[in-house]
Order: structure tokens, then C-alpha cells, then sequence
């Protein structure tokens, strides 16, 4: 499968210039005033983030509550590098424009089977508390639908995107809230570190807002829609 002449020269452009990145992020207070963290029904995490992914900080944490059994938490981070600064620019123009997919095999990217691009360089990813709907218990789990690392680490070349459940208990607590590691550059989590001693940073304190990720991506849509950018 080839890229159509347009595309490839697109893609030529994006390699050699970047994606368009001068697009703003979006004023996610647009969405609601941010939440309190103890109106939420479990506690929020403590990120422990190495410290090589400094130029990705956690830009706002969405929370959705629709069901009452769980709550959907939403990480959008500023971008995700891979390691590889080529392989880098190909993921940032495969959520950008949608022209592009990895692959297992050389070149380690093919066409995109139709999806259109996210326009966007910021990175979401889901994990899934399971609530115990009786008073003042804590949660009885976290569920990872693909983003789980595994015993994956920083500098995998293409991370594998696992699913798991770990129970509530199996988490280390910092002042009552679970911590999650980052293990990987796309930021897939565990509740077990994978890096050994690479030096890390705790996040505790992020914006948090009511949302589902489906809102998430509208503002970055609206954004595109508003900035005249789209193709």
C-alpha cells in the first residue's frame, strides 16, 4: 500500500519540518470548573514519571462518573517521544494526520487503514477505577484496557499495549492515593516500576476536570475546526 503523491509529500514535510505543533492546546476549563479532588468518589493517583519525560507534562486528568460502578480517568500528557527522533516525528504525524500506522516489520510503519489523524500531538490514555459502591470503602480495583506496561520498559522500541485488572491492594499508597508508574515513553501504567534506579519525579498536583474522553477529543477538535487547519 502507497501513500497517494499528496500524502507522501505531506508525510515528506512532517519528517522534515515537524507537525504543525503551533496549534494551541485547548482552555480545558471550556469544559466546567476544575474538580476538587475530594468530591471525587476515590482518590486520585500519584504519577511517578521518569524524569527523561520532563518535555511531556501531564496537562489535565478527566474524569468520567456516567456509571456508578466505575470511574473513567482520562491522562492527557503534552506529547509522547519515542526514542528513536524519525520514529518520533512518524507517531507525531500518525496522530496528527492519520497518514501513517507502526508496524512489526521494516520500515516499521505502513498506511493507515483508513483512520483519520487526531489532530492533535497530545497523548490520552484510560485506565478505569472499579468502585466499591459501599460507604467509605476504597476501590476495588483499577482496570488497564491498553495501557498497561507489563514488564515493559522506557526504551522499548514498540510498546506493546496490555490490558490488566490489579487489585486495590496492590498498590503502593502515597497519603492515601495509589501510585502509578509510568513505565514507557507512550505512557503506558503499572502499579510496579519497571525503570530500576532511573530517577523519577512524583505528580501529584494536576488539573482535573469532569469529562469522558470523547470530550477530551472534541476540544481538540474545536481548536483544529477554529484555527482554519484542516486538510
Amino acid at each position: 500500500m502507497f501513500l497517494a503523491p499528496h500524502h507522501a509529500l505531506l508525510l515528506l514535510a512532517v519528517l522534515v519540518f515537524g507537525p504543525p505543533v503551533s496549534c494551541p492546546t485547548p482552555d480545558f476549563s471550556r469544559s466546567g470548573p476544575r474538580v476538587a479532588p475530594e468530591t471525587l468518589p476515590f482518590p486520585l493517583p500519584v504519577f511517578r514519571v521518569p524524569l527523561v519525560d520532563d518535555d511531556c507534562p501531564i496537562l489535565a486528568v478527566f474524569v468520567d462518573l456516567t456509571r456508578p460502578e466505575v470511574a473513567e480517568v482520562h491522562v492527557v500528557t503534552a506529547d509522547e517521544d519515542h526514542p528513536i527522533p524519525v520514529v518520533d516525528q512518524l507517531y507525531d504525524a500518525q496522530r496528527w494526520f492519520g497518514l501513517v500506522e507502526p508496524a512489526r516489520t521494516f520500515p516499521f510503519v505502513r498506511r493507515s487503514r483508513g483512520r483519520a489523524g487526531y489532530r492533535r500531538i497530545a497523548d490520552v490514555e484510560t485506565f478505569v477505577v472499579e468502585l466499591d459502591t459501599a460507604p467509605l470503602e476504597p476501590p476495588k480495583a483499577i482496570r488497564f484496557p491498553g495501557t498497561y506496561s507489563g514488564n515493559q520498559r522506557w526504551g522499548v522500541l514498540l510498546a506493546r499495549h496490555l490490558s490488566a485488572t490489579i487489585p486495590w491492594e496492590h498498590f503502593d499508597l502515597e497519603d492515601g492515593r495509589p501510585v502509578l508508574h509510568v513505565n514507557t515513553w507512550n505512557h503506558l501504567f503499572s502499579n510496579e516500576g519497571t525503570n530500576g534506579c532511573e530517577r523519577h519525579r512524583l505528580v501529584t498536583d494536576y488539573p482535573v476536570y469532569l469529562g469522558s474522553r470523547g470530550d477530551v477529543q472534541r476540544q481538540f477538535d474545536t481548536v483544529w475546526t477554529n484555527f482554519g487547519l484542516d486538510l
